[in-house]
């Protein structure tokens, strides 16, 4: 029972609880009309007493033998062999007994026990169900045996979600199970305890919260007051307080939880956490520091000082406070897991690379890239001395590439990546982490300026790409852009161009004419062709952008003031001024409306404005625009050499003014 309810305290499903639990343990029998003794025979005595029973063929001995066989099997832990032994005693029973015989009534619930605990939840609900028939007969339907044979029905079906039926036994066992409350009747504490579970799965808190206070009750009456079994229901009344917020009742019963375990030293690091959780939940920072120096300790009294248990309790419960949006207590507490882990002597496991692995993760969730780097070192450096096959470093490598580009350290960054590549090709198979890898080599090419290289790379995810998911798809249609892109760096207008329509076409046929990335690709076309100073084919594109971005977008459209400001460069470079005035100030408003009168959209806006005047020689409205600039760029630490540059505008139309 102790393991039982250890289990459902810390909150996990009562399949999983089935399925994982020690199964000797599981469910622990408190009726002992069902036990055997069989410690005055071994299990080869026994075995030479049956074989003698099956000579003279005597139906009762061999039955009680059986019987005795299958108990002792089960507490050795054989749950097969017991099974086996427990069925030759059942069908002897059977064929030789009355079908309401309290014996056979034995044999049927040894089974039920036997295959609860060997995870055969179908197969041990058929004979408690049998067992059932036979206790309504001979004991009567409100029966306190009827009850106890519900009571262990109850969690069986719910591990095969027979709610229905899990709730009908409930109501079946109340009767005799609510006369217990204030006995020392396990069997009724099992029962509540097995209600609560219930009625807090299906979130009726309260109920839950009283059934186990039953249950509470009758452990107390039982136990006294400071026992195990007291701290664990404590921490479910505790949780159920909590869905409720009512906050004080629930660090109420859990920090009494807490002093039980406390002083029977069995500590449990998951009622801790909790704990902590909730003074996070009041904001009562001293106690949440008192709560995780509390947990060190007994993590240090039971596993020893720098153990791995100590980073594990700090790990997960930085989990814990990173779900809740606690970002800062989450980084503190991986902090503190990084210096416990580096602190534990025996550095040569693999479990211990992968907690280096782990807070590497998180640490790059947070941008700490030295961390990352010096964490998924100590990584490499177990790894390296287990002798480990060079597949297994495939991640780290990958992590190491992706530290080192955001530190701009890019020799190091290729030398990781080219790694994790030269892998994850030989493996065939990764195809996520391949595109991430090649996707990173290339941007620090770009970066470097290195445009072969580059080009290499995108040429492999567009052959990658096109045999994954066929050559006509959008993923295609954008490595190809981003090959387009490439070109458009290395100053290979025509390449470029090419391979953008390219990318236009595969789009067409795979999403049809009128889609985002479309109107993206051809205001990049408009651009290439600007460069080249072909300014009507720029305009013809950067309109057919802004055709689709206005037919595919209804109200507000954030980018749209950039398209229009690339069309009204193409006009202004044509000597269409109306025109590039009528665009540039389209984007202006538009980049007004959404995103306010200080953002940096709005300052080029201004300042596009403001070269046009100054091109067609109106300097007085050319000055206004460019002050309006030159005010929202003095906002902008970043744009200072722009301010200058506008600054110098202003003087030198003043000047001009002036003479």
């Amino acid at each position: 029972m102790l393991r039982f309810l250890n289990k459902i305290s810390k909150g996990l499903a009562l399949s999983h609880q089935f399925k994982s639990t020690n199964k000797r343990y599981l469910f622990v029998n408190y009726q002992n009309t069902r036990l055997f003794s069989s410690q005055a025979n071994s299990i080869d005595d026994l075995l030479s007493k049956a074989a003698l029973a099956e000579k003279d063929q005597d139906a009762k001995v061999l039955m009680d033998l059986y019987n005795l066989l299958g108990s002792s099997y089960k507490e050795k832990g054989d749950l097969n062999q017991s099974t086996v032994y427990y069925e030759k005693a059942a069908k002897i029973a059977e064929n030789k007994l009355e079908l309401n015989n309290a014996d056979l009534r034995n044999c049927f619930l040894n089974l039920g026990d036997c295959y609860r605990a060997s995870n055969s939840p179908e197969k041990s609900i058929e004979w408690y169900e049998k067992a059932l028939k036979i206790e309504k007969s001979l004991f009567g339907e409100q029966s306190k045996e009827v009850a106890w044979t519900l009571t262990d029905l109850i969690p069986v079906y719910q591990i095969i979600n027979d709610a229905e039926k899990a709730e009908q036994a409930l109501i079946s066992a109340f009767p005799y199970m609510e006369t217990q409350i204030n006995s020392n009747n396990r069997s009724a504490a099992a029962y509540f305890l097995y209600s609560g579970n219930i009625y807090s799965a299906k979130n009726d808190p309260r109920r839950a919260i009283e059934d186990w206070k039953k249950s509470r009750n009758i452990f107390k009456s039982s136990s006294g007051q400071f026992t195990l079994e007291i701290a664990i229901v404590d921490v479910l009344i505790a949780m159920d307080y909590w869905k409720i917020n009512e906050v004080r009742e629930a660090e109420k019963y859990l920090q009494g939880a807490l002093n039980i375990r406390e002083s029977l030293k069995i500590y449990d690091m998951d009622a801790y956490k909790k704990l902590a959780l909730l003074y996070k939940q009041t904001g009562n920072k001293n106690a949440i520091k008192e709560t995780v120096n509390k947990a060190t300790a007994a993590i240090n009294e039971t596993s020893g000082i720098n153990s791995l248990e100590l980073v594990k309790f700090y790990v997960d419960l930085a989990e814990k406070f990173k779900s809740v949006d606690e970002h800062e207590d989450s980084r503190e507490l991986y902090a503190k897991s990084l210096e416990a882990l580096k602190k534990i002597p025996d550095q040569v496991s693999l479990e211990i690379a992968t907690y280096y692995e782990f807070v590497a993760s998180e640490a790059n969730e947070y941008s700490e890239f030295d961390k990352v780097i010096d964490c998924i070192q100590s990584a490499v450096k177990i790894k390296n001395t287990l002798g480990m096959d060079s597949k297994n470093f495939m991640q780290n490598w990958l992590a190491l590439g992706y530290a080192y580009y955001n530190q701009t350290d890019y020799e190091k960054s290729e030398k990781y990546f080219l790694q994790a590549k030269e892998i994850l090709e030989q493996q065939n198979s990764d195809n996520e982490r391949l595109f991430f890898c090649l996707k990173y080599l290339d941007a620090l090419y770009i970066e470097q300026k290195k445009f072969p290289e580059s080009e290499a790379i995108v040429n492999r995810i567009i052959i990658l790409k096109s045999q994954l998911v066929g050559k006509i798809h959008p993923d295609v249609a954008s490595a190809y852009f981003k090959l387009g892109i490439l070109y458009k760096f290395w100053g290979k207008a025509e390449k470029s161009i090419e391979n953008i329509k390219k990318s236009i076409e595969i789009n067409d046929q795979a999403l049809g004419s009128n889609n985002l990335d479309k109107a993206d690709y051809l205001a990049i076309l408009g651009g290439v062709y600007f460069e080249l100073r072909e300014f009507e084919k720029a305009a013809i594109e950067h309109k057919r952008a802004i055709d689709i971005r206005t037919s595919v977008i209804v109200g507000k459209d954030p980018e749209i003031g950039s398209f229009y400001h690339a069309l009204g460069g193409d006009y202004r470079e044509m000597g269409n001024f109306d025109k590039a005035l009528e665009f540039f100030n389209k984007g202006l408003q538009s980049d007004l409306q959404t995103h306010g009168d200080n953002d940096i959209r709005v300052g080029r806006g201004y300042l596009y404005i403001g070269e046009t005047y100054e091109k067609i020689g109106n300097k007085n409205t050319a000055i206004e625009n460019f002050q309006k600039s030159q005010l929202i760029f003095a906002s902008i630490p970043e744009e200072f050499e722009e301010f200058v540059r506008i600054q110098a505008k202003i003087q030198k139309l003043n000047k001009q003014n002036s003479n």
